[in-house]
């Protein structure tokens, strides 16, 4: 007991005395004063010994808490991403009562549909489970400054929008009830019958220049001027964090006149719904009411609503869906590479326990107890969790911004993803949790130490158990690296597969840009169609373009009109008359050969498919084999419930399918309508270069600006960049995953090394008899590698069942690989094999350069 301890003591007992004597309640004040006294001083001498402890083998201190602190930064940056993404509430008020609406027909196995404008007006007029419903529809738009044009995201929202998301602005005021009246569309040519508003990003609000004196003012979209009226806080990202800005639209006004005689369209499945459920009422209870409201709408509409029903989704889970099995993928590959981690320090501290296992008894044999002895060491616990938490976190705050610049650029809430107090919080409760793992064995060992058997040879005789358990350890590490390893071997066999798939079209030197025109100024289809025909003449004249076309929406781009509607044969009599859905497009001339989409029959657009030629489409071999099976779709005519309404259309060329979303998607039917015949405004253009379509980039755009420099040509980019975007999430699990097992394999390998090292220190003089009885160098080397050996055919054989076992949560994430691919098994083992075998060759070779005469003396 040391002098401080044993003067609290004696002081206590006085003040107890003297306490008793006022009564009960001071008497129990002063007993926790002085056991809190006790404690202060019990805890202050257990940390001074834990730091002169650490101290003293500091090559070992440093390794456990900088192994621990890679681990934990590691699995910290991970947990960012996954808190922000799958665990954080959204930033709304009651989140828990927000729901993504989807429409949804089993039958056409088209399970997640947006909603379609009359429908959604309807759910709004006639639903008793929410207490408000909006749709969202994102358009591009041009935002017009001192600089020019800059494209910009732009979100039309329905009455509601405020009352759904009830999340106050930080500048300014919401939209009012009357500001939705006869609303138009930003990008349409109609004219809004009150004044334009609009509510501001916070990121856009930033890029034009901060100023709280903005809101009032107004900003120009697409030629005109809009009053902005808010500024939305930071976090505030709906539907998703591509928003610039919000404006409101009525769809009445959208979908009236001769286009549109029934009003607004109910096959037209593209608007994103949320909707704040009652209070009280549940996700099952207000799918049911949604259930019994749209089979009235089918009753009502059977020609478009037959079959289609409503899916409720929580509006967390629903933004996530696209990224969740991946994050959640990599994430328990980290906590795998975590844990083989904290078996490595465990073996560490079994091997420092070991050494210590001398100082321990001795302490023990002077009067210190077995709960004593296990506080000093948790003492030591705690400090080097509190050095792991340290470096952990500096650790983490880097790697974060780091993976942020390598992130796909489509992980949901992205903009959330920071090294906060959270996730600090996170790290320092993971630090504490691993230190304990990796020390628990050691500790509970050294406070049960036989102290007569460890003083009488001056070693610990439990130092053959100690050899077991880290051989357990190292085993335990060899199977988890043997998973890591086998996941890397999947997802990278995924993707070079991912790389070779034959989309339908050639990506290589293929040249991108967008274009946005201003609707207020191309108020006319013949100025759209005058344009693009200029601007396309232009590029035709730079040198190393051989041919240039344009399309609204482009092969693996989300940037375009990209949308369905119904069509079917002409000669399908009413019992062979099926209404199917089709994506349409709007292309000029040339486009099909510039993308090099082969013609299968018939002929491309030309010039003489103007606006007064018959109408005219061309589709793929997809709605050619639904339409009219084997037969000869060229020359005949199809209706298209479009624009004119049902209307007939004759097909003039099938071209072939393509993967227009990715190698992981599957074709779709598509018609192609002459732009000329249709124009749009938001068009892509693609040019087929001689050079590398990059070095073109900026002349090409020089050259479209020529026409008119006052329209942006923007997202400037290739066809392979499109392809690669659209693998990014395959490429980055990828690359995080092979990351893991190469830490894991090293930290394995390191494990061995270790273990053996260990084994032929601690066996030398046995090693020394074998080898003064005529054992060779050669034979004892080969002893050590054995070792190794059967540590690696355990640990592969317990992992190899581990990634079989674990291979079917990960199964949609593969491609053109089975789950239990034999080649990737095999591998993975040699590989480990290989590692493990060279990771005994130095143990092996000090074995066999020991001296026989020298160990036996020692």
């Amino acid at each position: 007991m040391t002098a401080d301890r044993r003067a609290i003591r004696e002081d206590g007992k006085r003040l107890l005395n003297a306490a008793r004597a006022r009564g009960p309640v001071p008497f129990v004040k002063t007993w926790f004063a002085l056991l809190g006294d006790l404690i202060f001083v019990g805890a202050r001498h257990d940390l001074a010994y834990a730091v002169r402890a650490l101290v003293r083998s500091p090559a070992v201190t440093v390794g456990i808490s900088l192994l621990l602190a890679l681990g934990v930064a590691a699995t910290t940056t991970l947990f960012a991403f996954v808190d922000a993404v799958l665990l954080r509430p959204l930033p709304y008020e009651q989140p828990d009562r927000l729901v993504a609406m989807w429409e949804s027909n089993v039958r056409a196995d088209r399970l997640r549909e947006g909603g379609s404008p009359g429908n959604v007006l309807d759910w709004v007029a006639r639903n008793d489970a929410f207490d408000a419903i909006t749709a969202m529809m994102t358009v591009s738009a041009t935002l017009r400054g001192r600089d020019g044009g800059t494209p910009i995201a732009g979100v039309h929202v329905t009455r509601g929008f405020f009352d759904v998301y009830r999340r106050q602005p930080k500048l300014g005021r919401t939209f009012l009830a009357d500001e939705f009246e006869g609303a138009a569309s930003i990008t349409s040519r109609q004219a809004s019958s009150g004044e334009p508003v609009v509510v501001l990003s916070h990121r856009l609000w930033q890029t034009l220049g901060a100023d709280p004196q903005l809101v009032g003012r107004t900003v120009s979209i697409e030629g005109r001027d809009w009053r902005v009226i808010a500024v939305m806080p930071e976090d505030f990202a709906a539907p998703d964090a591509t928003a610039a800005f919000w404006a409101p639209w009525d769809m009445r006004v959208s979908y009236r006149g001769a286009r549109f005689p029934q009003g607004p369209p109910r096959d037209a499945r593209f608007l994103r719904v949320v909707g704040r459920m009652k209070a009280g009422m549940s996700i099952e209870g207000a799918a049911a009411r949604m259930q019994v409201l749209a089979n009235g709408l089918a009753s009502e509409h059977p020609d478009t609503n037959a079959d289609w029903t409503v899916r409720l989704f929580p509006l967390k889970d629903d933004i996530a869906r696209s990224s969740r099995l991946e994050l959640l993928l990599i994430f328990a590959a980290m906590f795998c590479l975590l844990l083989l981690v904290c078996a490595n320090v465990a073996s560490l501290a079994i091997a420092r326990g070991v050494a210590r296992a001398r100082e321990m008894a001795i302490r023990m044999a002077i009067g210190a107890s077995g709960g004593r002895v296990m506080r000093q060491l948790i003492a030591e616990s705690l400090l080097s969790a509190m050095v792991t938490t340290a470096v952990a976190v500096v650790l983490a705050a880097w790697w974060v911004d780091a993976a942020l610049s390598i992130a796909p650029a489509d992980i949901p809430r992205l903009h959330e993803v920071a090294m906060n107090a959270r996730v600090a919080s996170f790290a320092a409760v993971l630090a504490l949790v691993v230190t304990a793992v990796g020390n628990a064995v050691p500790t509970f060992r050294a406070s049960r130490t036989p102290i007569a058997n460890t003083l009488k040879d001056g070693v610990a005789v439990s130092q053959s158990a100690s050899g077991r358990l880290r051989a357990g350890l190292v085993v335990a590490e060899i199977a988890a690296a043997v998973m890591l390893l086998v996941g890397a071997g999947l997802l990278a066999r995924t993707f070079a597969e991912l790389r070779r798939v034959d989309v339908g079209f050639d990506t290589g030197k293929l040249l991108v840009l967008r274009i946005t025109p201003d609707a207020a100024r191309y108020r006319t289809n013949a100025q759209t169609t005058d344009y693009y025909r200029r601007v396309l003449d232009s590029l035709r004249e730079v040198p190393g373009i051989d041919s240039v076309a344009a399309i609204t929406a482009l092969p693996m781009s989300t940037i375009g009109s990209d949308f369905t509607r119904p069509y079917w044969p002409e000669d399908a009599g009413p019992e062979g008359k099926v209404i199917s859905q089709a994506s349409i497009r709007m292309a000029t001339p040339g486009y099909f050969g510039t993308l090099r989409l082969p013609l299968i029959s018939g002929r491309e657009f030309t010039d003489r498919d103007d606006a007064n030629a018959p109408r005219v489409v061309v589709v793929n071999q997809k709605l050619a084999r639904q339409a009219w099976g084997a037969g000869n779709p060229v020359g005949r005519r199809l209706i298209l419930d479009y624009q004119r309404g049902p209307y007939p259309y004759e097909v003039v060329g099938v071209v072939r399918d393509a993967r227009d979303d990715g190698p992981r998607s599957e074709p779709v039917p598509e018609i192609f309508i002459p732009h000329s015949q249709n124009p749009y405004l938001v068009m892509n253009l693609i040019a087929r270069t001689t050079p590398d379509p990059a070095a073109l980039a900026q002349t090409a755009r020089a050259y479209a600006l020529r026409v008119d420099r006052d329209q942006p040509v923007h997202s400037v980019t290739t066809m392979d960049q499109l392809f690669g975007d659209a693998v990014q999430l395959d490429r980055f699990a990828m690359l995080l995953i092979t990351l893991f097992a190469v830490a894991g394999l090293i930290t394995a390998a390191g494990g061995v090394y270790a273990l053996l090292a260990y084994t032929v220190v601690q066996r030398r003089r046995e090693i020394a008899v074998r080898m003064a009885l005529g054992a060779s160098p050669r034979r004892v080397a080969r002893s050590i590698v054995m070792e190794s050996l059967v540590l690696a055919l355990a640990g592969g054989t317990i992992g190899i069942v581990g990634a079989v076992a674990s291979s079917r949560f990960a199964r949609r994430l593969l491609f053109g690989v089975a789950p239990q691919d034999p080649v990737t098994l095999v591998t993975a083992v040699a590989v480990l094999l290989v590692v493990v075998v060279a990771a005994s060759w130095l143990p092996a070779r000090r074995a066999a350069l020991i001296d026989p005469a020298r160990a036996m003396r020692v």
